[in-house]
């Protein structure tokens, strides 16, 4: 209401908004315009992985494949994780509804993008590795441990800095 009776009493064009909140708003939409256009999915889906505490086998691959642009959002996310295992980057032991490791993503996260490791990752590509290489890289952060439980929350933003380094991925 302010704001009508702002306009309503002349003020100039160049006081009806504020440059500073003009930048701030242009800020927020190019900071979170890579993620909208990364995740179409439902928002129901993406907020049920990101409140949960502990990410789904078949979670991760989905999301990994979704932000690396290797499938459509069309897909469930168990086609998705069949798709994952049909291109032979399954990991063994797991079902679908099974935690993940920070590890285990890690692992997920330089097969689905197609990274190169260094010597150690080059000759044993294992979660250890592969968790060591995205920690060097600047994906992982914050304290890490291989076997440490992935809330749905920290997959997200290792994800979101994997697309915003290496985009999309030709898989």
């Amino acid at each position: 209401m302010y704001t009508s009776q702002f306009l309503a009493a002349g003020a100039p064009a160049s006081r009806r908004l504020a440059p500073s909140s003009l930048r701030a708003c242009f800020l927020v939409l190019f900071l979170w315009l890579p993620v909208i256009g990364v995740w179409p999915q439902s928002a129901s889906y993406l907020d049920s992985v990101l409140q949960s505490e502990h990410l789904s086998y078949q979670d991760a691959a989905y999301l990994l494949l979704l932000g690396a642009g290797v499938i459509d959002d069309e897909l469930s996310p168990s086609e998705a994780l069949r798709f994952y295992e049909e291109r032979g980057w399954g990991l063994s032991r797991l079902s679908p509804q099974d935690n993940v490791t920070l590890g285990s993503y890690s692992l997920m996260t330089m097969r689905v993008f197609a990274l190169r490791g260094g010597p150690m990752y080059s000759l044993f590509p294992v979660r250890r590795y592969a968790l060591r290489e995205l920690r060097f890289r600047g994906l992982v952060q914050g304290r890490s441990a291989p076997g440490s439980p992935l809330s749905g929350e920290r997959a997200v933003r290792i994800l979101e800095r994997t697309v915003r380094r290496y985009g999309e991925t030709t898989a």
